[in-house]
């Protein structure tokens, strides 16, 4: 069973922009203004947007020794806090998933006691309140961590430890099967009806494993191959997937080389395989990426960097990586975990910051509807297991929707709720 992670293991991390068409410079991100739950460490972790003007975000905070959910909304005017679902001693949001505005649904985990062992926990609001639905019983101490929903009548939602697969139809949760012995999913997108991809790790350390993609549907999920890591002492993992279109699906995380730094890792794919694409990293730096959204714009991607207090933005054009500095960040540690994007590229990220003074760390939410900011030349590292840089972005086509990826440096190997606490 995973354990947890001191949130003051923060640094800089990455987002990448969306709305700019080739051959224009990407927008800037900005930070805006977000509410704190409490007093203590504070995180946001999932975000999702119905329109540019109807976006939510959930995550937590922790204070005397407990977990409390964050739910923020902005609808047009500004963030604000939402009563959220807390039905145990401690509560954990990690995402949401919102197929119109008068319904949304948020997973993550709650334990009845403090100390207490996790169960799954699920979260749906109806346009008026957010109210607690049945999660069905999974035998053992599991979490979710991803939900993605195609309408409201389909949306899955996938954790771990198992990996754990669960699905809603319209008629309440339900277990899939996962023909996967071990590790977690930490990501999940669906390119059509019954047609589902999960990725994350085949341990519960992100890192101490291998990635791992799974496929399926209502009839269950299987293992997919991944491109090999290379050498016996690379390990890895994703944290996210998105689909731009039936046939096209993106897997963002990082990878690692035996007394090398953290790496990202970016996979391009679907049902006729996946392959390893070159992706920008800082030399030095100890890079992963977060999360990927995407919009029907052109395809960007993003990559980490432990450069303090300045987020690094990746833009991709005619098959090329460069990286591109648009923004400062509000302190020299910081670390993004959830993104959404607009079908016209208007996107948000959402985590949480170093507070001034060295405080508790705080919610930070950015967009990226400021100005224009053009890219700047940045190094490319090699794709991971591959000879001359692996497979070229060129090779593999571009892609009919635009891929937006944020992330965060890999200080802390765990994800969600190991991150604050």
């Amino acid at each position: 069973m995973r354990g947890r992670a001191a949130a003051v293991a923060l640094a800089v991390t990455t987002m990448l922009v969306g709305g700019a068409r080739a051959g224009e410079a990407a927008p800037a991100w900005t930070v805006v203004a977000s509410p704190n739950g409490g007093a203590g460490i504070n995180l946001l972790q999932g975000v999702s947007c119905v329109t540019a003007s109807d976006c939510w975000a959930v995550g937590s905070t922790f204070n005397a020794g407990a977990y409390r959910t964050i739910v923020e909304h902005d609808a047009g005017d500004g963030w604000r806090l939402v009563d959220g679902p807390n039905p145990g001693a401690s509560n954990v949001l990690h995402a949401v998933a919102c197929p119109a505005a008068n319904d949304c649904t948020a997973v993550g985990y709650d334990a009845p006691v403090t100390g207490g062992a996790w169960k799954t926990l699920i979260a749906h609001y109806d346009g008026r309140t957010w109210a607690i639905v049945p999660s069905p019983p999974t035998g053992g101490a599991q979490v979710l961590e991803a939900i993605s929903c195609r309408t409201a009548t389909d949306c899955w939602a996938v954790g771990g430890p198992g990996p754990l697969v669960e699905h809603d139809s319209g008629s309440g949760w339900k277990l899939v099967s996962s023909a996967q012995n071990g590790g977690e999913l930490t990501g999940v997108a669906c390119g059509g009806p019954d047609d589902c991809w999960g990725v994350g790790n085949t341990a519960l350390v992100h890192g101490d494993g291998q990635p791992l993609i799974m496929h399926g549907g209502s009839s269950g999920w299987t293992a997919v191959a991944a491109p090999s890591l290379g050498a016996a002492e690379q390990g890895g993992g994703f944290h996210s997937i998105a689909c731009a279109s039936a046939t096209e699906c993106w897997a963002v995380g990082g990878w690692w080389k035996f007394r090398s730094p953290n790496q990202t890792l970016v996979e391009r794919g679907g049902a006729t395989g996946w392959s390893v694409v070159n992706s920008p990293d800082v030399a030095g730096g100890l890079d992963n990426l977060r999360a990927v959204a995407c919009s029907s714009d052109r395809c960007r991607s993003g990559g980490g960097s432990s450069l303090p207090g300045k987020p690094l933005i990746l833009q991709e054009s005619a098959g090329t990586w460069t990286l591109d500095r648009t923004a400062d960040a509000p302190s020299d540690a910081f670390s993004l975990w959830g993104l959404a994007c607009t079908p016209q590229g208007q996107c948000w990220a959402v985590g949480q910051h170093g507070a001034a003074g060295g405080g508790p760390q705080q919610t930070l939410i950015m967009s990226n509807q400021g100005s224009s900011s053009a890219p700047v030349p940045g190094a490319a590292t090699a794709a991971p297991g591959a000879a001359g840089g692996g497979v070229p972005w060129a090779l593999l086509g571009a892609g009919a929707g635009g891929v937006v990826v944020v992330a965060a440096v890999w200080l802390t190997k765990r994800r969600g709720r190991r991150a604050i606490g």
